[in-house]
């Protein structure tokens, strides 16, 4: 059976490294008023910054769903689509 690791954008992991490890970045959805923007695909951290001097109200996120890591959005280095199982663990701070 194949591993695979699958990471959201909030992991920060550059992509040359991403790469070079084998990990599929999922990119989080990052609202600025009405406007959404995928994490690191459309929207850079130059831009974010940008954005978030120019905005009057705070950025909100949303979590990649589960149907979203099966179907690896493009700007990611996933080969083929993950078939079997999805393993989706999270870590918090309590």
């Amino acid at each position: 059976m194949t591993v695979r690791l699958v990471t959201d954008s909030t992991a920060d992991i550059p992509q040359d490294q991403a790469q070079a490890a084998g990990i599929t970045v999922v990119p989080l959805t990052v609202f600025f008023g009405d406007e959404a923007y995928l994490d690191g695909v459309e929207l850079d951290n130059a831009s974010f910054y940008s954005k978030l001097q120019a905005s009057k109200e705070l950025p909100r996120t949303s979590q990649p769903s589960p149907a979203t890591s099966l179907h690896v959005p493009r700007g990611t280095h996933c080969p083929t689509p993950l078939k079997k199982f999805l393993l989706n663990l999270s870590i918090r701070k309590i």
